[in-house]
């Protein structure tokens, strides 16, 4: 048996779609914990270019000392690359880091949301 070709499932957000999602959390009552996190997770996707589920994967534990890295062991390419994926921080998202990994030893970076867990 022959195996079908799978069509890749990819939609890229244009810059517009994203400033209107992020301002309809912010101005649509989006007060929150929730609202308030998915709105910096949308904001950490648009800043480091990375899957979706990379930004959800995200851990305390995976930001470095320094908060300038988040080091993700599990991701998509894991089993071609046989490495972590290192996530570089811009200025902006290393204050969001460490925002959100204030006195926090573990857990997911974003919290508050069912696809951070």
């Amino acid at each position: 048996m022959t195996k079908l070709p799978q069509s890749r499932r990819e939609k890229l957000v244009a810059s517009g779609e994203h400033e209107k999602m992020i301002f309809a959390i912010r101005n649509g009552g989006g007060a929150s914990i929730a609202d308030k996190q998915f709105q910096l997770a949308l904001i950490a996707i648009r800043y480091t270019g990375g899957r979706p589920q990379d930004v959800a994967s995200v851990r305390v534990e995976h930001v470095n000392k320094e908060v300038t890295t988040w080091t993700l062991p599990d991701h998509k390419r894991r089993k071609h690359t046989k490495k972590p994926k290192v996530v570089h921080l811009s200025p902006r998202l290393q204050t969001i880091t460490k925002m959100l990994t204030d006195d926090r030893d573990s857990g997911p970076l974003f919290r508050g949301t069912n696809w951070g867990s």
